[in-house]
């Protein structure tokens, strides 16, 4: 019986900028492919006992594929460039091939811009029943996720038990959302409600304060509602008050890390924000430009008081299988200040993967 041999190829695999800026440890990689039998086996510099991690082989076009990567600090793979070596029957020697350190420099750094902080309330059409409130505290533009936010009642820190969410975004960046909701008994004996955040990167950032509606702001509440949605009616708003309306801005975030590494099901977040008048904006989502189900998606507004600009937060439910194929998902926001439509559009892509040679996909 005569065994085909066929040599493997080897090739490093490197990690994209995106992945190691900022970063503690880094994970390397070593490729072997096109070979025959599958008996390839790999050995990394011999300082390296742990932090090795080897898969199994694949079977495409009659021939093998295997990968192995190896997990260090990054000012070690700075220092010295580490070694993968492979062996196969097929060949005498085992092959060597070389993982360098990369220089991530892409032209001169852009300044780092201060994260945003917004604390959005949720609406109340009547301020004299003083319901349960929840809030929700949203940062975005985080350049690192060793932030905490704390909440406060009046001027007392308090730990209200929120709901967190920490997302990465597209500008390799974080966004965090937090959730909580006030009795109403404290709510009428606080009378305010602050998100404050603290850690590397927010110095500067202002708390900010949702305060208690009083019978004379419910009054001038009452007759900015009048202005802008008629008395009892729903009036349109006319053309000619356009042009002083500010447009609304739109985010759109990826599912949670959480997410995609537990459940079969993963969540989208859009959040549009600076809506006004509210009563006139619609939120919708689609799915490879299909409309999406209302039983798929959940929505709550936020808005300070009636004189203020409103928010939408609607989340989306996706089957994990469908978002791992790659099924894009847009948000579309249209109100009469947009003149037409806002959207936002996103996809998975592979930009945490390690690529064999080639340009890396991340942004």
């Amino acid at each position: 019986v005569t065994i085909e041999l066929a040599a493997p190829s080897v090739f490093p695999l490197l990690p994209c900028c995106t992945s190691i800026e900022n970063q503690a440890l880094v994970t390397v990689g070593c490729l072997a492919k096109g070979y025959l039998p599958d008996s390839v086996s790999f050995q990394w510099d011999a300082q390296f006992t742990s932090g090795i991690k080897t898969f199994p082989a694949t079977l495409s076009n009659d021939h093998y594929t295997r990968s192995s990567q190896l997990t260090l600090s990054s000012e070690e793979w700075k220092k010295k460039p580490v070694t993968c070596s492979v062996s196969h029957s097929a060949i005498s020697q085992p092959k060597n091939v070389t993982v360098p350190g990369i220089e991530c420099k892409s032209g001169p750094e852009k300044p780092k811009s201060s994260p945003q902080l917004e604390l959005l309330a949720s609406v109340q059409q009547d301020c004299s029943r003083n319901p349960n409130m929840r809030f929700v505290c949203f940062v975005s533009g985080l350049n690192n996720n060793g932030v905490r936010i704390r909440w406060y009642l009046g001027r007392k820190s308090r730990d209200l038990n929120p709901t967190v969410d920490m997302r990465s975004t597209e500008d390799s960046k974080y966004c965090i959302t937090s959730k909580v909701e006030i009795s109403s008994s404290d709510w009428n004996s606080y009378k305010s409600v602050t998100c404050e955040i603290t850690g590397p990167g927010t110095e500067g950032v202002k708390p900010v304060t949702a305060n208690k509606c009083t019978e004379s702001r419910a009054k001038r509440e009452l007759t900015v509602r009048e202005q802008f949605f008629g008395a009892g009616s729903n009036t349109k708003t006319q053309s000619s008050d356009l042009d002083s309306l500010k447009p609304p801005s739109l985010h759109l975030l990826p599912p949670s890390l959480d997410d995609i590494t537990s459940d079969d099901t993963l969540t989208l977040i859009c959040l549009a924000t600076n809506i006004k008048p509210m009563a006139e904006a619609l939120l919708t989502w689609t799915e490879n430009d299909s409309l999406v189900s209302e039983d798929r998606r959940n929505e709550t507004h936020y808005c300070k008081d009636l004189a203020h600009s409103c928010s939408i937060l609607s989340s989306l439910r996706v089957p994990k299988i469908n978002w791992v194929k790659g099924d894009s998902y847009t948000c579309l926001l249209t109100h009469p200040s947009t003149k037409g439509s806002l959207s936002k559009t996103i996809r998975y892509t592979k930009s945490s993967t390690l690529n064999a040679g080639e340009q890396c996909p991340c942004r």
